[in-house]
């Protein structure tokens, strides 16, 4: 996938900012840009690795989040990188609790629940940044 040098530098920019702004400076995070996977039925913008134990994070931009830069929408690159980069926050937490459910054999309603408190918690501590970004960022 080629990407232009001002998108990469977009995308670093914030991924440095949003890691200083949340206090993740600890965390290496490595930034990969790809072609969205094509057996999802959503639209795919970004996706986080994180591993808790040796602090780093594999951020993951498609294709879909250069066309939203490429069509004037650099607002939902904005909100994306910061949504994703949230997972920092709230991953380790949601790992604990899958090897805790995982020990205990509960059912895949469990598992999908702890997921799906993972994104509201991620997108609400998203939401909370965004309200004190400035808008020029």
């Amino acid at each position: 996938m080629r990407v232009p040098k001002a998108f990469k530098d977009r995308v670093y920019e914030l991924v440095q900012y949003f890691q200083e702004l949340i206090s993740a400076q600890e965390y290496t995070v490595t930034v990969l840009f790809r072609k969205a996977p094509k057996h999802k039925v959503e639209m795919e913008m970004a996706s986080i690795f994180v591993d808790g134990v040796y602090l780093c994070a594999t951020l993951k931009i498609t294709d879909n989040l250069l066309k939203e830069w490429e069509n004037g929408r650099g607002q939902q690159v904005v909100l994306t990188i910061c949504h994703e980069m949230c997972h920092v926050l709230t991953e380790p937490l949601y790992c604990e609790a899958l090897w805790l459910d995982v020990k205990s054999s509960k059912s895949e309603r469990i598992k999908q629940s702890l997921a799906d408190i993972r994104e509201r918690q991620t997108e609400r501590i998203c939401k909370a940044i965004l309200k004190n970004v400035p808008e020029t960022l």
